[in-house]
């Protein structure tokens, strides 16, 4: 599923971690550390990650991915400076990533023409 993400392959596991943590996905968390780790996510992160914190050594990209996972798993909408990071970082394809781990937590507030999901942007 994930081979055909436009996010690196890192920064989808990392996302995906964020997420099975904050709603204690053990299974999932199971599955995906072994694949973070073969992405290139280093273990310390890993365990950090499922351990529902955020590490201190993140890359400027795992930062952004990381920042953007968590404020989708708060609910509401995407702070600005946030999606902005995401946009710059990624690029506008990432914000349609219809594989994009936390998607359902879009799909309500996604506009049907553009795929500018995060909150009321149109």
């Amino acid at each position: 599923m994930w081979e055909h993400s436009v996010l690196p392959a890192a920064i989808h596991q990392l996302v995906i971690l964020v997420t099975a943590a904050k709603f204690g996905a053990r299974y999932e968390i199971y599955g995906h550390e072994y694949f973070a780790g073969r992405a290139g996510l280093a273990e310390q992160k890993i365990a950090s990650i499922v351990a529902g914190e955020r590490p201190s050594d993140l890359t400027d990209d795992e930062r952004v991915a990381y920042d953007m996972a968590a404020a989708l798993n708060r609910g509401g909408p995407l702070p600005e400076t946030t999606y902005r990071a995401v946009l710059t970082t990624f690029g506008e394809a990432a914000l349609a990533e219809d594989r994009l781990p936390g998607r359902m937590l879009l799909d309500g507030r996604c506009h049907a023409q553009r795929v500018r999901c995060f909150g009321t942007r149109t």
